[in-house]
């Protein structure tokens, strides 16, 4: 069985110029909904006075199957009606109608631009002039062609705020000593649609074997780096496993100031996280783990930290604490970076 490592790194919470076939879509998650009674309202079919009367004057005997339609919705909720066909004691139909449900999830819905009104969120990415798009969603995103491009990830929030990025790489930092080195850099690479709503990079790294992976939802964007090989251990850089953390470096070329809330002690002993918040988009914990096992998973703490007046998004998992799991890996024989200490 072939075993990959994913880092599921950052989560905020829609073919790239002709070389990326669209694949068909995956089946969309199921909503959660909530049961809201409400009061029928009946109505005499093919008559001028059409007045709501109460269902205890007319028969409740069902003539045909419930009929249900989209009420009421909005962002993230969508009222649904059920008519109800009877017929009543002189044998004339009888419509009632009375709210069924509501259905509730984050980005359930988007203003359609044509329209102005609200439209079902798709989680879908198409081929777009020099890469892919997501855009039918309140969020969307463009994907460049190449993920060694700056702001290769476009983000509009809801609102209008932008938010660009690209992977620079992997480090790894010892926490005792205080060096840091970086062990891989992003390189040239092509992206390709998969499964309708996500978008792969193969063959990213110099330096590590990886993939990386952008994943489209109703609900956010998330970015996991896919190990498939080992890397190389701390020790070939004269650290230690120990107390070592490996790190995935994302530069932000625009973002908005995000409110900090640090979470001391959220992840281990030795790391903290922060949540990163910009207003209706947020920036939550992320996973590291064994792709196709019951492996635990290992938290993953991440800090918005500005290096030579530049925006990096660092987030950072033990290397002890994954060190078992990517041991299962293939061994990984490419050239070794050059380190290049305090890089980070």
């Amino acid at each position: 069985m072939k075993m990959i490592y994913i880092l599921g790194m950052l989560s905020i919470a829609s073919s790239l110029n002709g070389q990326v076939p669209i694949q068909p879509a995956m089946a969309g998650s199921t909503p959660v909904s909530a049961i809201i009674g409400s009061q029928g309202v009946s109505y005499r079919v093919g008559q001028t006075n059409m007045l709501p009367r109460p269902f205890s004057h007319v028969a409740t005997k069902a003539s045909t199957p419930p009929i249900r339609l989209v009420g009421d919705q909005g962002a993230n909720h969508r009222n649904w009606l059920k008519i109800v066909q009877t017929t009543d004691v002189r044998g004339r139909a009888v419509l009632h109608t009375n709210l069924a449900y509501v259905e509730v999830a984050s980005g359930l819905n988007y203003k359609d631009p044509a329209t102005g009104k609200w439209a079902p969120s798709k989680e879908e990415i198409e081929g777009y002039p020099g890469g892919a798009i997501a855009q039918y969603g309140q969020h969307k995103v463009i994907f460049a062609n190449n993920l060694n491009t700056a702001g290769a990830i476009d983000l509009q929030m809801p609102g209008g705020q932008e938010m660009k990025s690209e992977i620079l790489g992997l480090s790894y930092y010892d926490t005792a000593s205080g060096k840091s080195v970086l062990i891989a850099q992003v390189k040239d690479c092509q992206g390709q649609i998969v499964h309708g709503n996500q978008v792969v990079y193969s063959d990213v790294l110099k330096g590590v074997q990886a993939t990386v992976r952008y994943t489209y939802t109703k609900a956010g964007l998330e970015q996991d780096v896919i190990m498939l090989a080992q890397p190389p251990l701390p020790e070939a850089f004269g650290l230690s496993s120990t107390s070592s953390v490996l790190q995935v470096m994302t530069e932000f070329a625009a973002a908005p100031t995000p409110v900090i809330r640090a979470l001391p002690g959220a992840t281990n002993d030795v790391l903290s996280d922060e949540m990163l918040d910009f207003g209706k988009m947020k920036m939550i914990q992320g996973r590291a783990f064994l792709l196709g096992t019951n492996a635990p998973a290992a938290a993953v703490g991440k800090q918005w930290v500005t290096v030579s007046n530049r925006t990096v998004l660092v987030e950072s998992v033990p290397f002890a604490m994954i060190k078992s799991s990517l041991s299962q890996l293939p061994p990984f024989t490419a050239t070794i970076l050059n380190p290049a200490a305090g890089s980070v």
